[in-house]
Formats: C-alpha cells, structure tokens, sequence
C-alpha cells in the first residue's frame, strides 16, 4: 500500500454536523478501498487566498491515509462531486522520512 495525504478546504456554509459527515463519506470510500485512515487533522476556518465560488475563508482538513494505488481514481473522483468542497490536493507520500511522520 502507499501513502497519500488529502488536504480539503469545505465551504465555510456546512455546519459542525456537515464537516463531520462529509469527512465520514471521504473516509467511508477510503476504507471501501481497503484503506487505512492514519491521521485527521482539523486546521480549522481559514481566510482564502483569493475568493473561491465567491467564499472567502474555508475549513482546513488533512487526511493521512494508505491504499492501494489503484483506488486512489475512486478517492478523486468522490472528492471532485462534493459540492461542498472548495478545493482539494491528494498526493503521494513516497519519502520514508515523510512516511514515518504519518505513521
């Protein structure tokens, strides 16, 4: 299995309750794909850079987790039909050191 990190920035509009089960159904998938959620980490609302869909602050995420590589096409392909996120970047942790962080 590889390592991968999943950073999300969700709309500022869900509630608590929206975070949570939007975080639910990324983590359901992983897990369908025989995955393994290291590590979640909430960074909390944050200003954007520049507006997104006229928003302009988020709620941070990270999402450390291990899968198989080709699951990881299902994993993007459930991010990109939430509505509710803003903006993602999944990508492959290959360092050993970097590995070693998450685990």
């Amino acid at each position: 299995m590889d390592s991968y990190q999943l950073v999300l920035v969700l709309s500022p509009d869900l509630s608590s309750e929206g975070q949570k089960k939007l975080l639910e159904k990324i983590k359901t998938q992983i897990k369908n794909g025989d995955g393994i959620v290291k590590k979640e980490e909430n960074l909390g609302k944050k200003a954007l850079s520049y507006p997104i869909r006229k928003k302009t602050e988020g709620f941070y995420y990270v999402v450390n987790f291990n899968i198989k590589r080709k699951e990881v096409e299902k994993i993007k392909e459930k991010v990109k039909t939430e509505t509710d996120i803003l903006r993602y970047l999944l990508i492959g942790i290959k360092d050993r050191k970097e590995r070693k962080k998450i685990n």
